[in-house]
């Protein structure tokens, strides 16, 4: 990173003051989180935003003093500050204008775009408005440089979504060699920025994306797939960055979506993706780390790979000079390799190294989902039979629940089960409780996340011969055999078992016989026609059950799992 930082300082150059900035704004998200380091990014976005704009206003007084047209956005305006103009080119000539203009307006968007970002960690809603701004005024000149590129507008491209009839219509591009490299990079900035856009809109619930259609964005899955492929193609900085997101995209997905019946982003194309990444920069930990979250066999040794590159890693303080440290001495990112740790130490059945695993994760977590990290670490211990251990945990969770004033979707979830198993002490001791427990509370934890399938074999063989009368119970193993043992029949069994009980898990099982007929489907068991109507019949039937129960469970996970699955069926 000091190399880096040394290059992008060695000119003054709009250019090289954006991937300044960059390196800055990367390393504030990846750090502490601390408001001085946010402070700090968000500063030095501000000045390039400032030279970017004050550079495009001249160009556009440039053009009108000449009487040509300007090609840029109509939200540059001219700022009055006369002793800036120094920065200006005065070399900047009509005729390669448009190019260069194009290329810096990319950067402002960019800018912009991280700027908003940067906002968002602030905890003042005055904060989140300016963003939200911020992030349409953004949009919004990613999608003109899309049309400017391309010919056509977004509804167009994605109603044609072919890409033999993209077309270009701005000719002052290839006024010489130069103008190949600022065209190619224009192109794939746009489409990176709308794919971008477009992937986090996509996952977004129902009720906020009709919001934010009304303000003027618009998301396509499948249009932010096809652009950051594309995107990814070309040989400009947008190629690793829309590989990033391709990738963790993919791995975001999973969680909603079983990998064997994603047909939007395949297995064996993140997979692809990710060796082409590995081979092109054979030392970032990123992508060993994304190589863990894509294939949970081996996941361990790739995970400790990271956590281990840096043994002299100490806790950050204030006095840490950003310019000499390793992207895994960023705490974020250490973070995050914990958490994935702790997961692969779970699926593997190695609960104590899981439960120590996150504890570490706590110690060193300034603001994620600690109520959460300590329910992990409790169930770990539920399940190694630790139950005077798991109990104190239990009391410190309770203790951290009543000083937090806000709580995440995860820490909330956490707080329900604690509640529930104390509620449950009425009627017995909390140890009884906690033993008298058919179900793992961590097999429901993995289930939710679409984890089954990475079980251990000797977890899978427990559930499967685990001996009890639980609609959960019943759900599991009809995962188990249907993905595993290749029995589409036991496992509809299974779901319909599910069925008859009166519980929450009735909508997951009608989602279950929903992706079973998708099997059929793909073993060329069923019709393509009998399989769609079979997966949209039984999502209404889901739909129905939330209609008369809470919405919350829709609200925040069903709902995009059966938008991703019926999507990935008529793909």
């Amino acid at each position: 990173m000091m190399s880096a930082e040394d290059i992008f300082s060695s000119s003054s150059s709009p250019f090289h003051a954006f991937g300044h900035a960059l390196l800055i704004y990367a390393k504030a998200m990846l750090s502490t989180m601390e408001r001085s380091k946010i402070d700090q990014a968000i500063d030095s976005v501000a000045n390039v935003q400032f030279l970017l704009k004050r550079i495009l206003s001249s160009t556009v007084r440039i053009k009108k003093h000449h009487g040509k047209q300007s090609t840029l956005h109509p939200s540059f305006s001219a700022p009055s500050l006369d002793h800036y103009a120094s920065t200006t080119p005065s070399t900047t000539t009509t005729t390669t204008a448009t190019t260069t203009d194009l290329q810096l307006e990319l950067m402002y968007a960019n800018c912009i775009l991280m700027s908003a970002t940067l906002q968002f960690l602030k905890e003042s809603w005055i904060d989140h408005l300016k963003a939200a701004y911020e992030l349409r005024k953004a949009y919004k000149m990613y999608e003109r440089l899309f049309e400017t590129v391309t010919g056509m507008t977004l509804v167009e491209y994605d109603r044609e979504n072919k890409p033999s009839r993209v077309r270009r219509t701005v000719s002052l591009y290839h006024n010489n060699d130069n103008d190949d490299v600022l065209d190619e990079t224009v192109e794939h900035g746009a489409y990176f920025g709308i794919g971008l856009f477009n992937v986090i809109f996509s996952l977004l619930p129902i009720k906020v994306k009709k919001i934010l259609n009304g303000l003027g964005f618009h998301s396509s899955r499948r249009t932010a797939i096809q652009l950051l492929q594309k995107a990814h193609g070309s040989e400009t900085m947008y190629s690793s960055l829309s590989a990033l997101v391709l990738l963790i995209f993919y791995t975001d997905i999973s969680t909603y979506l079983y990998p064997h019946i994603n047909t939007l982003f395949t297995h064996e194309e993140a997979t692809t993706l990710l060796q082409r990444m590995k081979s092109q920069y054979p030392s970032g930990y990123i992508w060993i780390l994304l190589e863990g979250k894509l294939n949970r066999k081996g996941s361990i040794r790739l995970f400790e790979q990271v956590k281990n590159a840096n043994h002299g890693f100490e806790k950050q303080s204030m006095n840490v000079d950003f310019r000499t440290v390793s992207i895994t001495e960023l705490s974020q990112f250490r973070s995050l390799t914990l958490y994935e740790l702790g997961w692969s130490y779970i699926l593997a059945g190695e609960y104590v190294q899981a439960c120590e695993t996150f504890f570490c994760l706590i110690s060193e977590s300034t603001s994620w989902s600690r109520v959460f990290y300590h329910y992990l670490a409790t169930c770990c211990m539920l399940a190694n039979q630790s139950y005077d251990k798991s109990i104190l945990e239990i009391r410190q969770i309770v203790l951290l629940l009543d000083s937090q004033k806000k709580l995440s979707v995860q820490d909330q979830f956490a707080e329900a089960k604690i509640r529930h198993w104390l509620s449950s002490e009425k009627n017995g001791s909390l140890r009884e409780t906690l033993q008298s427990m058919v179900i793992h509370p961590l097999w429901e934890l993995v289930y939710l996340c679409n984890g089954v399938g990475d079980f251990c074999r000797s977890i899978r063989e427990e559930i499967e011969l685990h001996e009890g009368v639980d609609p959960f119970l019943f759900l599991l193993q009809g995962v188990i055999a249907r993905d595993h043992r290749g029995d589409t029949e036991l496992a509809l069994m299974c779901f319909h078992k599910t069925l008859t009980f009166q519980s929450n898990w009735i909508p997951y099982a009608m989602y279950e016989i929903a992706v079973t007929h998708v099997v059929l489907f793909q073993k060329g068991q069923i019709l393509l026609e009998d399989h769609q109507s079979s997966v949209t019949d039984w999502i209404l039937c889901i739909e129905e059950f939330y209609q008369t129960t809470s919405q919350i469970e829709w609200d925040t996970r069903m709902q995009l799992k059966c938008q991703l699955l019926t999507e990935s069926c008529y793909f």
